[in-house]
């Protein structure tokens, strides 16, 4: 299908569908020129700037054609809103649920260094004995989900179950302690030296780039936006999933020194 035979959205739709790249430019083109203003007004009226704009009409338009190659977007023929006011609303909803997210990394409040323990060790042991989740009570399982799968932050979950932040983040503590009874050196909840030693080794067995991005967010408390531009990442979303791999790499290093201890 060559450019000039698209004569409506349908049609555009449809070549996006079966992967046409003309088909993608011309829904870029069209979200660009009928629903940019909306999402522009939306972002600046709740904290966002200029370059905030730019990145999420970015970060909408490619989850916009993923759902509509995997047809989990289709239009409806028969409905009291136009085509273009059925992708409108879509985009809105998916540009909303970008920017909760953006705003909930940028919340984050500066961790002390004495916390940075804390906090990253929950990241990365609880990934190494993933196989023991199926066991833990109903209630650990519960609030580990929210922390490590819906990435809730502790001052949400805290609110969701009606309790404090430091509750919950005793309350993750315990539950991977949990996790871990079966490794010595973490029986005891308090922060441990020996422990704390192994992390900083498996940290300089890290290549720097994520060094740096562990130790923004984990000890200096930064945003995945701001990361993402300090280390040249594409997107928060982008710095989030290097972060994930980031923190794969970290259990395995911190691994491989307790198998030397």
């Amino acid at each position: 299908m060559s450019r000039s035979s698209f004569t409506n959205i349908l049609e555009i739709i449809e070549g996006v569908r079966k992967g046409e790249m003309e088909a993608k430019q011309h829904l870029y083109l069209f979200m660009e020129k009928y629903h940019f203003q909306n999402i522009s007004a939306h972002l600046l009226n709740n904290g966002g700037h200029a370059q905030d704009v730019e990145d999420k009409f970015q970060d909408a338009m490619i989850v916009l054609l993923q759902a509509i190659e995997a047809e989990r977007f289709r239009l409806k023929q028969v409905s009291l809103k136009s085509y273009s006011d059925q992708l409108g609303a879509y985009f809105m909803r998916t540009v909303q649920n970008l920017w909760k997210k953006e705003l909930r990394w940028r919340r984050r409040p500066s961790i002390e260094v004495e916390a940075f323990y804390e906090d990253v060790s929950i990241d990365i042991f609880a990934g190494i004995v993933e196989e023991e989740f199926g066991q833990l009570h109903s209630d650990c399982q519960a609030i580990l989900n929210k922390y490590f799968i819906d990435g809730l932050s502790t001052r949400r979950i805290g609110k969701e179950l009606n309790t404090t932040t430091q509750n919950v983040k005793n309350s993750i503590a315990r539950c991977v302690d949990k996790l871990l009874s079966k490794l010595q050196f973490l029986n005891d909840t308090a922060l441990s030296t020996k422990v704390w030693d192994v992390v900083k080794q498996g940290l300089d067995d890290l290549d720097p780039k994520c060094q740096q991005l562990i130790q923004s967010f984990y000890l200096r408390g930064k945003g995945l936006k701001e990361i993402a531009q300090g280390l040249g990442y594409s997107s928060s979303h982008s710095a989030t999933e290097q972060k994930r791999k980031c923190i794969k790499q970290l259990n395995k290093a911190v691994v491989n020194h307790l198998l030397k201890t």
